[in-house]
């Protein structure tokens, strides 16, 4: 039972899904074939703690299923999943805490996770939380919480369920959290003068979204303000271009007014 409760189990869902036992990812050796299994897992981690009809989550996951008996199918879909989240060793079993629970109670399907797992987006958010409550008493500390949170926003959520409908609602609102807090986080090293974080900050995000406008001018500012002329007036010319060619958007503003503006081409 001590070996359980020091069970150290992570689920990662910003950016690629994965479940990690300490150190090590514990879904390389599984069969990734079972497609549906993994679809059931990533819908009941996006739901999870709620009450869940068996037809909703037919209707969410699989909706042009034509099945004669869909609950009896997706009965035998959960039945595999908790056979799959058994021989990972996180389903919790009688003596066995595991790191998660799936119950099926008066009708309804609720999935868990226990005190000894980590959700990333659940850790991204209280780490937000945290940054929010002290940004104005505590900048530094808030500094500190913004980029834990920054750091843990590796992609957008499930990023390989591209097409997947039930995934857009958590995924807009994760996106929208990370740019909300990248841009306080920017604003925060700007009054401290911290420009080197500022730098780095930016080009971490340039790696998450490329086309978020404000971000770069507060790029181009830090980089004046370390007399980085030429690098700024390359990146100005760079990313006006790129915003031109990809989003038809003329310009950027430009900080401090020395950059050069009419590096694009107006749209005819």
């Amino acid at each position: 039972m001590k070996e359980d409760r020091e069970l150290n189990v992570k689920v990662i869902t910003l950016g690629t899904f994965d479940i990690l036992k300490g150190e090590d990812s514990i879904l390389q050796t599984l069969n990734k074939r079972s497609y549906k299994i993994f679809e059931l897992l990533k819908f009941f981690i996006t739901f999870k703690d709620q009450k869940l009809l068996s037809e909703t989550i037919m209707q969410k996951l699989w909706p042009d299923s034509d099945l004669l008996d869909p609950k009896n199918a997706l009965r035998t879909q959960i039945y595999r999943l908790r056979k799959m989240l058994k021989n990972m060793g996180i389903m919790q079993e009688q003596e066995h805490l595991g790191a998660c629970r799936l119950a099926f109670e008066n009708g309804f399907y609720v999935f868990s996770l226990n005190e000894n797992a980590v959700l990333d987006s659940d850790e991204f958010c209280q780490l937000i939380k945290q940054g929010d409550e002290l940004k104005h008493t505590d900048s530094q500390q808030a500094i500190s919480y913004y980029s834990q949170a920054l750091e843990l926003y590796q992609g957008e959520y499930l990023s390989e369920n591209l097409y997947s409908e039930w995934v857009l609602p958590a995924r807009n609102r994760y996106h929208r959290l990370y740019f909300r807090t990248l841009l306080q986080q920017l604003e925060l090293l700007k009054k401290a003068e911290n420009y080197q974080n500022m730098i780095e900050t930016c080009e971490d995000s340039f790696q998450i979204d490329l086309y978020e406008e404000s971000v770069h001018v507060y790029y181009l500012e830090a980089l004046l303000q370390l007399n980085q002329i030429k690098q700024a007036i390359s990146h100005y010319k760079y990313i006006t271009t790129k915003l031109y060619q990809e989003l038809g958007v003329k310009t950027i503003s430009s900080p401090a007014g020395n950059l050069p503006t009419n590096q694009t081409k107006s749209r005819p």
